[in-house]
């Protein structure tokens, strides 16, 4: 019982890097764009669903990288 609850107490800090990461990366490319604010937030509020597999992907390319230059030194 208590492996379960660690692992969902794992599973789901996961799923919030994922989200936060994915939030972030959002915000940084409509930061560098020419949207007004209420536009951004509109605009973020509208693709909620897609911070978590944003955030996966860039940890996915974030881990690669990471091997990619420990092996290349």
């Amino acid at each position: 019982m208590l492996e379960f609850k660690v692992t969902v107490i794992f599973e789901g800090l996961i799923l919030k890097l994922y989200k936060a990461l994915g939030y972030s990366f959002h915000w940084l490319i409509l930061t560098l764009s020419f949207y007004s604010k209420e536009e951004k937030d509109k605009i973020i509020e509208e693709d909620k669903s897609y911070h978590v597999w944003i955030g996966f992907i860039l940890m996915i390319l974030l881990i690669g990288l990471y091997f990619y230059l420990k092996n290349k030194t």
